[in-house]
């Protein structure tokens, strides 16, 4: 019969490099899911006009559904001059936090390039 024990003993290393994988495949994982990882790829070149986007535009954005991208165009609509003047103004939208705003902040302006 076969002993757990000298299984172990014999198999140490084999132990060890499955719980090494584990971890890693942990640690990966979390690292896909972290919202600090949101950058724009390098040749990304679109990014969005807060001031002037449709629900439909502010949809592709990540973590944005459309109930959220209609919360933030109601939202606008009631700013002064219907214009965000700072992008951090989009977590008085109900549903929207500052792990929101760091996620898709790299992807808004609030005005068109000259």
């Amino acid at each position: 019969m076969y002993q757990a024990a000298n299984w172990y003993d014999t198999n140490n290393t084999k132990i060890i490099v499955v719980c090494g994988a584990i971890v890693l495949l942990a640690c990966l994982k979390q690292d896909m899911q972290s919202p600090g990882n949101t950058s724009p790829p390098r040749n990304w070149t679109f990014q969005l006009n807060l001031n002037t986007a449709t629900t439909v535009e502010l949809e592709n954005l990540p973590q944005i559904g459309p109930t959220m991208a209609q919360r933030i165009v109601e939202f606008r609509r009631h700013l002064p001059n219907n214009k965000f003047t700072r992008i951090n103004q989009l977590q008085h939208v109900r549903g929207i936090g500052n792990k929101t705003i760091i996620t898709i902040g790299p992807f808004l302006v609030l005005s068109q390039p000259e």
